[in-house]
């Protein structure tokens, strides 16, 4: 789990669109190819889940939250050939207070 505060009119686009870009940086970064990609709400916090492979065959689930200008992330990854057993629990646990 990371989180990054933003200055004060960087993120000038829709929460959406902001968080679309987090995700293809992401993506490009560990040369991945994304397998799901979905909007998601936090009690009103916008929100994307997505999941994608990286170029060695792990794999990457990650929820990230756009709250103001504060972007949190919450990343779960597994080895080539591995599963991440509690993944999805883990990602469902957080909560913007």
């Amino acid at each position: 789990m990371a989180w990054c505060d933003y200055p004060a009119g960087y993120l000038e686009s829709d929460p959406q669109t902001a968080l679309a870009g987090f995700r293809d940086n992401i993506v490009k970064a560990e040369k991945g190819t994304l397998a799901s990609d979905d909007a998601i709400d936090l009690n009103g916090v916008p929100g994307r889940a997505f999941s994608f492979t990286g170029q060695d065959g792990s794999t990457y689930s990650v929820h990230d939250f756009l709250s103001g200008q504060r972007l949190y992330q919450v990343v779960v990854t597994a080895g080539s050939g591995s599963t991440a057993a509690g993944a999805d629990e883990f990602l469902n646990s957080f909560r913007v207070q």
